[in-house]
């Protein structure tokens, strides 16, 4: 009769212990289905942690709380759910290691090409800051300061003083304000005008200089051109010259136009200008000289 009355608890049970089962693994099957990847693994670790918490804490409590007389399987049984909780919390620890090496590996992978993207981004601003300083450098007008006409004067002190041809291409409003600057540069250097010269003091005539690049070359023209006269290549006579001051100063004592103009030409050269010579037999007699301010380069 006992027997039975075991026989017929335990099948009561087993309903039970089944649905408990079902839910217990349906639970986590619709987070997984319902709730984002992260939230749902977050969920699961604070249910893994909390399980093993519960389970220590009341391990704890039943071994400092011996049981009574007569409690003793009531006790054990306790203690064994608390052991079961800790055991399932560390098992679903190990599942959730599972997912979180893989991901750790995936992010330490995501993380170093984000690196190297930001590297290659840093290098390309870089370049497109340079790019950009370039640029802006370019398009700043010409201009002769206060230290060039400072070294420009003690430069040509040595300098027969004549009047000095400065010619401007068509080229806009820099090349224009360009070649004033040099013209006045000229001046206070005590070098003359040309009579034909306008009251800015450049030659202003029919002849207008054209700069042009042949194809295949990209180089950058000079920004001051020597222009000499000759139906062949230019011959430049040689100056004296005194080592002085960091310079090399020129010394001409004669009139030659020819040897004059190569001297200042030099001292531009010192004063790091563009400068740059060629020969022209379209509107300059042979022999004769002028300084031409060339367009800015683009």
């Amino acid at each position: 009769m006992i027997f039975q009355k075991v026989q017929t608890v335990i099948k009561s049970k087993i309903p039970k212990i089944i649905c408990g089962i079902l839910a217990t693994i349906s639970i986590p099957v619709i987070g997984f289905i319902l709730l984002p990847s992260f939230w749902f693994w977050v969920c699961w670790e604070i249910v893994a942690a909390g399980l093993v918490a519960v389970g220590c804490c009341g391990e704890w409590y039943m071994f400092f709380n011996p049981a009574k007389e007569g409690h003793e399987s009531h006790h054990r049984r306790r203690e064994l759910q608390f052991i079961t909780a800790v055991a399932i919390g560390v098992f679903m620890e190990f599942l959730a290691l599972g997912h979180a090496i893989p991901e750790v590996m995936r992010l330490e992978k995501d993380v170093a090409v984000s690196k190297e993207r930001t590297e290659q981004l840093v290098s390309k601003n870089l370049v497109l800051r340079s790019n950009v300083v370039a640029l802006e450098i370019r398009l700043q007008p010409r201009t002769i300061t206060l230290k060039q006409i400072t070294n420009f004067i003690f430069l040509t002190e040595k300098i027969t003083k004549i009047p000095i041809v400065v010619r401007a291409a068509p080229g806009g409003e820099d090349t224009e304000s360009y070649a004033f600057q040099i013209r006045t540069l000229l001046n206070f250097a005590h070098f003359g005008i040309p009579a034909n010269a306008d009251n800015w003091g450049i030659i202003r005539d029919d002849h207008k200089p054209v700069f042009a690049r042949p194809i295949g070359i990209n180089d950058e023209w000079a920004d001051i051109h020597l222009i000499c006269g000759s139906n062949g290549i230019a011959r430049f006579p040689d100056f004296n010259y005194e080592i002085t001051n960091g310079f090399t100063r020129p010394i001409v004592s004669d009139d030659s136009v020819v040897r004059i103009y190569n001297a200042i030409f030099f001292c531009f050269q010192q004063m790091k200008m563009k400068v740059g010579w060629s020969t022209n037999a379209n509107w300059i007699k042979p022999g004769g000289v002028e300084f031409v301010i060339a367009p800015k380069n683009n």
